[in-house]
């Protein structure tokens, strides 16, 4: 099936897979400690303006992937 696929729906799904991965990396991500310790706010609250913040990027990841997808096909 995956040899059906065009290079562009290839790198589609890939969006799409790293935006689902994206909205819930939270503590593990290095960039969650960065931006607590330069915007000097406590973690519950880095907490809350993070998953926020990757929760958005990784629904208009999956949205653009997926119009995208409906274009090439």
């Amino acid at each position: 099936m995956v040899s059906s696929l065009s290079q562009l729906q290839l790198a589609t799904l890939i969006i799409a897979i790293a935006a689902g991965g994206t909205a819930f990396g939270h503590v593990n991500d290095s960039g969650f400690w960065l931006s607590k310790s330069l915007s000097e706010v406590d973690e519950k609250t880095n907490l809350k303006t993070w998953t926020v913040m990757e929760t958005i990027v990784g629904l208009v990841g999956i949205v653009g992937a997926t119009i995208v997808w409906f274009i090439v096909s």
